[in-house]
């Protein structure tokens, strides 16, 4: 609500139920952005085992990915023992513990990555630990585990696409609403617009009788309104039932002192 002078007063409202779900949504897409951010796009763990001198030593190389696949973290790790265990951490003062994924490569403790209680990552670590174990007291030349995350990171994105388009959507139609009174031109001008339509009334001082704001309660919920009633002409609305705009007392109110 803008007062220029005493002669001319401009009503700036905007639909609160739109603006609310619009920021809803907002926060839901930078959200999903920060996940994928931080989220590891893959994690590889490979294996070989090799003959040095009369020994057989295991060379492993820990590749992992960031940001999308585009930052490579990458290590490579020679020992002639190993082990991938699984430990609980404790994060503040959560009772509910994550788990960290730990490579012991003789005397030194790798961390391959962290994962929640809940997710499905529990099983798929469990699998892939008891694999390398067996793996360390066999034969076996070759071996492979990781995770593959680059289909999660998609959906994420496929989401935030798809929440984009509703904000764009709801961006577009949402009524906005003007109200422009001139003591000088003694008009009250009317603007109802959004990005794709605009419609503007124009009624005369002298042509208002009252200003009324009108209620309407049945059995799914209390609504109003506010009317323009005119001296010879159909009423006008300022708003209408289904509007979900804030405040319609108090803006009745200004425009009734302002007309006094």
């Amino acid at each position: 609500m803008e007062q220029l002078d005493n002669n001319t007063l401009i009503l700036k409202v905007k639909p609160i139920l739109a603006h609310r779900l619009m920021m809803f949504i907002l926060g839901l897409i930078v959200l999903l952005f920060i996940v994928s951010l931080c989220a590891p796009y893959s994690i590889n763990l490979t294996c070989d085992r090799y003959q040095s001198d009369i020994t057989y030593n295991i060379k492993c190389q820990f590749l992992k990915r960031h940001l999308w696949g585009l930052i490579n973290q990458k290590r490579e790790i020679v020992a002639s023992s190993y082990q991938l265990s699984i430990e609980e951490v404790y994060l503040g003062s959560s009772d509910t513990p994550n788990y960290d994924v730990i490579l012991l490569a003789d005397n030194e403790k790798i961390k391959i990555t962290r994962f929640g209680k809940f997710t499905s990552d529990n099983n798929l670590w469990k699998k892939q630990s008891e694999q390398i174990n067996k793996f360390i007291h066999r034969d076996d030349l070759h071996l492979e585990v990781g995770k593959d995350n680059s289909s999660i990171i998609f959906d994420y994105f496929s989401l935030m696409f798809m929440l984009a388009v509703i904000y764009i959507i709801i961006l577009g139609t949402k009524i906005n609403l003007n109200c422009i009174l001139s003591k000088e031109s003694n008009t009250l001008s009317i603007h109802r617009y959004n990005s794709l339509t605009r419609i503007v009334k124009e009624i005369n001082f002298n042509e208002i009788e009252k200003l009324v704001v009108e209620e309407n309660n049945d059995i799914e919920g209390s609504t109003s309104r506010i009317v323009f009633c005119l001296k010879f002409k159909e009423n006008i609305p300022l708003t209408y039932w289904t509007d979900s705009y804030d405040g319609k007392d108090n803006i009745a109110k200004h425009i009734n002192q302002f007309l006094s």
